[in-house]
């Protein structure tokens, strides 16, 4: 069976059922890989269809009567067995998944011979996040009553505090009785309480029992003779319960009851109902239910309602202190409300006020259900300095943080259910703040108004770091809040959404300035967006990566080797399963980096080992409405760094080399690789003559494949000594590979050439990793490379100590920087030390554009070239100037022409309706029109 179905995929092999039936006995079974129904009856197939039939009349009756007979219910069942096997790999376990469940091995149990039974077991069973090891449950018939149980145990990294729960009662005629109780892992009862309930034909009576129950670890008592009923005929409402906890707190429920009647006829009206709540701790109560968020509170209210009917009035005061959500503090929170009945009209009135943290911020009056009016809701309220910070803590991950006030006023009408909103709001200094980013993005004191639960954003302009405005232009409808309407623009040029130092909480720091061109329409349900984003010429931008990379390799990854069943339905088409979801989103976005931008990623949290390049390219990313996101484009790589000191072994320090890039082709995890990046290393050769002398090694490494299956090499050269050049030429590539991975792990070179003896390479370099470790602790705000290397002379003459720095700073923004390297060595004279190799290399750079394409450069630099030239220097000044070219005529034009500029513009504007696909693509005048930059720089 291949069914494709609202665009979900079901897949098997194979499908087996077998019927057999005759006077007597019906066998039924039905299979589908793991999947299986074996059902059997001691009765004929026309006896099963009458007895099927006459139990569905009777479960009715028993339903309409609010009455259950089991011995009615068991007579008519006929003899039967029914079992049902779940494993993993069927039509079922792809059914469910569908709606998020899934599970592991599953059995259940129908029966009915003597007695009726029920039974089954699930292991592993998940719904969406939420995982229990072990779901049992059952029912059995026994005196007259049906039992009842459900258990889920479960293990401590799944629901924390939770080892077993337990939900067991009886349902007895129209009397019900259950009782919850929970364990943790230390055996410590949590909750134990349980309710009984009976049901006449108008009323339901229920109690709390036992008299001393478990709520939050706490201990509780409830008063004796406790009850709450309710008449649904005549809408009459009793109570008497009293939970008092110590110092958790008190709950008192009451009327003032009628001492006789049963108010069937509602002669005596309806009491004050009264509730009294005193200090209660909200979390001690949420762990009853396990997958509520974590949320504390001291709850204290005291509120008194009648009602009579439609109408209801009544008035009362709640107060939560030092409320939190998932740890975070939201605040102290008073409300006080009064509502009261107008003789005249029926109607109720409402005049409620709230504070936050002791300030009066918002007050609502008007008329709840004016019967006569168009509108029978008609409702105020006032917004005075509410603070939006108080909105924090549901952010989740602590992403954003909110600043400042919204004021404003706002009229409700329509009705309880489709409530009508107009009015406006505005913000009062008003900012969110990014702690990742370390950035503030400003609200304006602008209004927003709201007509006809429409809100209009009027060319609302946040302003940025730079106070470039991020302008959002459109409307949200939330007539229906079920399903709001979104029709958005975000438009942005030069918008700086980066400008900070490094700090604790920081994950991106710098300096971030970007184009943005972005739409949002749709339900959000079914929201279309799509994006436009440039990361701009002077952007500097660190990603600091939180766990060391030292400790992420040591992780054992558990799908390293994974093996495949071929004919898995789940393997083979898992991935294509949707699950039904209220928010769906489809995205186009394409994503430029310009020339001259700069990406660093801090290995580490200290930023000692760390990568830098500078990037440019396109990439285009789309994600359809069931996740499916794939990433297309190339990044290449202008030039670019990797720092990395592994324990015990010398700093590594690659430069990347231009035109390495990567490619992505689809799958957004997977992408193409093709990066060479060298090092230089210094090692001693010795000569024939017995001589030794320091050699400039340059190890090149050349990473391809994709990223899960990734081909590297290492290859190593020379400049500095012709006779060494030549062993290496002669080798073959993985002899030169070999030879360059004992050169970065043990600093020799072990070629043909007689080389010195090294005894304490592995000392200097522990030296070097922990003087570069040191210097990037101590000496912030410059690159400091530091080096120890030793040599023989030859000949059995002493040794040779050379210590090395190299240096370098940018300033203005980066468009200024500077090298200085050099080395001291115990060969030479303390005056030649100082007047040729303590500053030995030196360069100056000055960009003249913000992409980085032109610059200027002076340079100084010492070196050996070879046995013969000895010693040189080069000294001398350059201008460089890149450009990419279709045609050398272009070399000396610099503004592209309007119809160049009209060429691109349409040529991406087809590339963004090929991404969008026939089958999303929007309406034209949606289509995102792409940014255009304009090249100031190019223009200088």
């Amino acid at each position: 069976l291949r069914w494709t179905f609202d665009d979900n995929f079901y897949y098997t092999d194979l499908i087996d059922a077998g019927f057999v039936a005759d006077s007597s006995h019906i066998d039924a079974q039905l299979s589908n890989s793991d999947f299986s129904i074996d059902f059997d009856s001691e009765c004929s197939l026309d006896t099963l269809t009458a007895k099927l039939d006459d139990i569905s009349r009777v479960v009715t009756k028993q339903i309409s009567e609010k009455y259950l007979n089991s011995d009615s219910l068991r007579g008519r069942l006929p003899a039967m067995s029914c079992e049902i096997e779940l494993g993993t790999h069927n039509l079922v376990q792809q059914y469910l998944l569908h709606t998020g469940i899934s599970y592991n091995r599953g059995n259940i149990m129908l029966a009915n011979d003597s007695t009726f039974y029920l039974r089954g077991i699930f292991d592993r069973l998940k719904v969406s996040d939420t995982q229990i090891d072990t779901l049992r449950f059952g029912a059995v018939e026994l005196n007259h009553r049906i039992n009842w149980k459900i258990h889920a145990g479960n293990a401590r990294e799944h629901i924390p505090g939770l080892a077993r729960a337990d939900l067991k009662g009886f349902i007895n005629g129209s009397s019900l009785q259950a009782q919850l109780s929970q364990q943790n892992f230390d055996n410590r009862t949590g909750v134990n309480v349980g309710v009984s309930a009976h049901l006449t034909d108008s009323t339901v009576r229920a109690n709390i029992f036992p008299d001393e129950i478990t709520i939050g670890y706490k201990p509780w008592t409830v008063n004796e003779g406790n009850f709450i009923a309710f008449n649904y005929a005549s809408k009459h409402f009793d109570a008497n319960l009293l939970l008092e906890g110590g110092n958790s707190g008190t709950i008192n429920l009451f009327t003032n009851h009628v001492e006789h009647g049963d108010h069937d006829d509602d002669d005596h009206g309806q009491e004050e109902v009264n509730l009294q709540v005193k200090n209660l701790k909200l979390e001690e109560w949420l762990m009853m239910f396990p997958f509520a968020p974590e949320m504390s509170g001291e709850l204290t209210t005291d509120m008194q309602i009648s009602y009579r009917g439609s109408q209801f009035w009544g008035e009362g005061k709640s107060t939560l202190k030092n409320f939190k959500y998932e740890g975070e503090t939201v605040g102290d929170f008073d409300l006080n409300a009064l509502m009261t009945l107008d003789p005249k009209t029926g109607n109720t009135n409402l005049e409620s006020y709230m504070n936050v943290n002791g300030a009066k911020v918002m007050f609502a009056a008007g008329v709840l259900n004016d019967s006569t009016a168009t509108s029978p809701m008609s409702l105020k309220l006032d917004i005075d300095k509410f603070p939006i910070s108080t909105a924090t803590a549901f952010i989740p991950n602590g992403i954003a943080e909110l600043q400042g006030y919204l004021n404003g006023e706002m009229t409700m009408t329509g009705t309880m259910d489709k409530p009508i909103f107009t009015g406006h709001v505005v913000a009062d200094n008003g900012a969110i703040f990014v702690p990742m980013f370390g950035s503030k993005i400003l609200f304006p004191n602008t209004v927003i108004p709201v007509d006809s639960s429409v809100i209009h954003f009027n060319k609302y302009a946040l302003m940025s770091c730079n106070d470039k405005p991020l302008v959002i232009d459109g409307y949200v409808d939330i007539t229906n809040l079920n399903s709001s309407y979104v029709d958005l623009s975000i438009q942005g040029r030069g918008v700086q959404f980066v400008d900070s130092k490094q700090i604790k909480k920081s994950q991106l720091f710098g300096r971030g300035y970007a184009d943005v061109s972005a739409t949002a329409k749709g339900r959000m349900s079914e929201l279309y967006v799509n994006a436009d984003v440039a990361l701009l010429s002077g952007s500097n931008l660190t990603y600091v990566l939180q766990d060391d990379v030292s400790e992420i390799v040591t992780e054992t990854n558990p799908d390293m080797v994974h093996f495949v069943q071929f004919d898995d339905s789940l393997s083979l088409y898992g991935d294509s399963l949707l699950r039904n979801q209220d928010f769906g989103m489809s995205v186009n976005a394409s994503v430029s980096l310009r020339q001259g931008n700069i990406i660093n990623a801090y290995l580490s949290t200290d930023g000692k080992n760390r990568v830098q390049v500078q990037a440019q390219g396109t990439l285009n990313y789309r994600q359809g409405f069931a996740g499916d996101a794939q990433v297309t484009g190339r990044v290449t790589v202008d030039n670019g760094y990797v720092k990395y000191t592994p324990p015990l072994i010398k700093e590594v320090d690659f430069n990347v080399v231009e035109g390495s890039y990567i490619e992505f082709t689809g799958n957004m995890l997977n992408p193409k690789l093709n990066f060479e990046a060298n090092e230089k290393y210094k090692a001693t050769v010795s000569s024939d003559g017995g001589t030794s002398h320091l050699v400039d090694f340059l190890i090149t490494c050349n990473v391809g494949g994709t990223l899960s299956q990734m081909d590297v090499s290492f290859d190593l050269s020379t400049n500095d000594d012709l006779t060494v050049q030549n062993e290496l030429s002669a080798m073959s590539q993985q002899q030169r590979s070999a030879q360059a991975m004992n050169l970065m792990l043990y600093g020799s070179y072990m070629g043909s050439s007689k080389s010195s003896k090294v005894t304490n390479n592995a000392l200097y370099s522990f030296l070097n990793a922990q003087l570069n470790s040191w210097a990037a602790s101590a000496i912030k705000g410059v690159d400091l490379s530091l080096g120890i290397n030793q040599y023989d002379r030859g000949a059995g003459s002493s040794t040779v100590t050379s210590y090395s720095y190299n240096l370098s700073k940018s300033l203005f923004n980066d468009r200024f920087k500077i090298v200085v390297g050099g080395n001291y060595s115990t060969d030479a004279s303390a005056e030649d030390n100082f007047s040729e190799n303590l500053i030995s290399d030196i360069s100056i750079e000055y960009l003249l554009n913000n992409s980085g394409s032109m610059y200027v450069r002076l340079f100084r630099h010492t070196g050996f070239e070879s046995i013969l030239e000895g010693e040189i220097i080069e000294t001398g000044v350059g201008f460089v100037l890149k450009r990419k070219l279709s045609t050398l005529k272009h070399i000396f034009k610099f503004r592209p022409s309007r119809k160049a500029a009209a060429r691109r513009e349409k040529e991406r504007q087809e590339q963004m309706k090929r991404l969008q696909g026939d089958s999303m693509a929007l309406p034209e005048e949606t289509v995102l029109k792409p940014v255009i930059q304009n090249n100031d720089e190019q223009k200088q």
